[in-house]
């Protein structure tokens, strides 16, 4: 989550994402009202026009910034080095996206960066149409919105900051997926955000918090792709489940790549856009069904207890160790014993309620080979650590 936020309009609306500062997601709806989440975060709902997508402007101030594969447009008051990277940004971005789908954005994608949040909101509210409310709400917790139909972003420079290149790289994606299935497609949504955040990340997974944090709900069954069909179920288990909800949903789409690769998922696309539904596309694609491939990822136990192990030890000369995927609040018994000097450490832990604990180990150690091992009823499991102090 890396951080998104989106807001999509249900059947013949305007599709629209919303990136939230914190990575968070909101639930869209055509009612007029939505009950408030409890969790990372509340539930925002947006009422979305109907009728013919349209590219409409603002009477914010906005200067065109020269770019190669997007029509950029900067608020005065954003420093000039500042927008040359944001020029330079957008442009990897899209090309980025490019080379992953194989094919050009139909149009150029337009990018809209706001100085201060009162300016955001105010482009909002003539842009994408929305009360004043609406627009005063979306400036003050989120980062940017993506209207999707119109091939628009637009960006709060202040609140997304540093994440800018992720950001764009992942909303460009739900672009350039939309510029080829078709606004009103039918796609699963832990397809799309797993996608998406594939592309954002530009890595496996590595072993940090969120992935981590994906395996562990995983392997205990606390958020399931079947709960993730739809962008409401997305929203809906997103305030129990948090951020960790999009690697769930990337190593889903990782398993996917496994089978097909990448340039199959982008086939099976192509094919949603002739008019296919997306469960045939894949099941075309000669390795199962969708639904088969469904039933085994949530029913996947065999990455139970797990041990990740951080090699470069930090400024202390501590290395952070994280036993993840044991049972919720289950003990698990910790021994950390030295290769060849005799070292011996046992103690107990406690899992949390998503089956992790994190610690860490080497700063009082000497140097060399030492194994950690961790168990719990009948799960086991064990890994190195090299300290080298």
């Amino acid at each position: 989550m890396k951080v998104w936020m989106k807001a999509v309009a249900i059947g013949g609306l305007a599709v629209l994402a919303l990136l939230f500062v914190w990575r968070g997601g909101a639930a869209a709806s055509s009612d007029a009202s939505c009950a408030p989440t409890s969790g990372f975060v509340v539930q925002f709902c947006v009422n979305v026009p109907s009728g013919p997508a349209v590219r409409r402007d603002t009477t914010v101030p906005l200067h065109a910034v020269a770019t190669t594969r997007t029509d950029l447009r900067v608020e005065a008051g954003i420093p000039a080095t500042e927008i040359l990277r944001v020029a330079t940004v957008v442009d990897d971005a899209a090309l980025r996206v490019e080379r992953v789908f194989g094919r050009p954005f139909s149009e150029r994608p337009r990018v809209l960066l706001f100085a201060p949040p009162a300016s955001f909101a105010r482009g909002a509210e003539e842009i994408f149409d929305y009360s004043p409310e609406t627009a005063l709400l979306a400036a003050n917790s989120y980062g940017g919105i993506v209207d999707q139909a119109t091939l628009t972003i637009a960006v709060d420079w202040r609140a997304v900051g540093g994440d800018l290149p992720g950001v764009l790289a992942h909303e460009l994606v739900h672009v350039m997926v939309r510029d080829i299935v078709g606004r009103d497609a039918r796609l699963p949504a832990w397809f799309e955000e797993g996608f998406a955040t594939i592309i954002q990340r530009e890595d496996s997974l590595a072993d940090d918090t969120d992935a981590l944090l994906a395996q562990s709900l995983r392997a205990n069954g606390v958020v399931k792709l079947d709960q993730l069909g739809t962008l409401v179920d997305w929203h809906r288990t997103f305030a129990r489940v948090g951020r960790p909800q999009y690697a769930v949903a990337a190593l889903a789409v990782r398993g996917m790549e496994a089978r097909v690769g990448q340039e199959g998922l982008v086939e099976a696309l192509v094919a949603v856009g002739g008019g296919a539904s997306f469960e045939t596309a894949y099941a075309a694609l000669g390795s199962g069904t969708l639904e088969t491939f469904v039933e085994r990822f949530d029913a996947a136990q065999d990455d139970r207890g797990q041990i990740a192990v951080t090699q470069t030890s930090n400024g202390t000369g501590d290395h952070g160790w994280t036993l993840y995927a044991f049972p919720p609040n289950s003990v698990v018994r910790v021994r950390i014993s030295g290769v060849s000097n005799g070292y011996e450490l046992a103690f107990t832990v406690t899992a949390d309620d998503r089956g992790m604990f994190r610690g860490s180990f080497g700063s009082t150690a000497a140097a060399g080979a030492y194994t950690i091992a961790a168990t719990s009823g009948a799960l086991h499991a064990s890994a190195q650590i090299a300290n080298q102090r």
